[in-house]
């Protein structure tokens, strides 16, 4: 995170934060913190640390067709850390 531009708006912030939670509470992870985060890259991309950080560019969100699309990326990347 220290390497990459990070998005820092509350609105986006609260929004990933809460579609995450909404997922990782019908998954395996629940006893997982995670941190969801937005990378300012137009790049489609996005990743999953083994402590549950989540980083999502902003070209993903951007260019999901719906956010049934977008959560399908969070579970994914949800799935790598349970």
């Amino acid at each position: 995170r220290k390497t990459v531009p990070i998005i820092k708006d509350p609105v986006l912030s609260y929004y990933l934060n809460d579609l995450g939670y909404k997922l990782v509470s019908n998954s395996t992870a629940k006893q997982h913190h995670f941190d969801f985060f937005i990378i300012d890259s137009e790049d489609i991309n996005a990743f999953a640390g083994p402590a549950g950080h989540v980083g999502v560019n902003a070209g993903t969100i951007l260019l999901a067709k719906s956010e049934d699309e977008f959560a399908g990326v969070l579970a994914h990347e949800i799935s790598h850390v349970s």
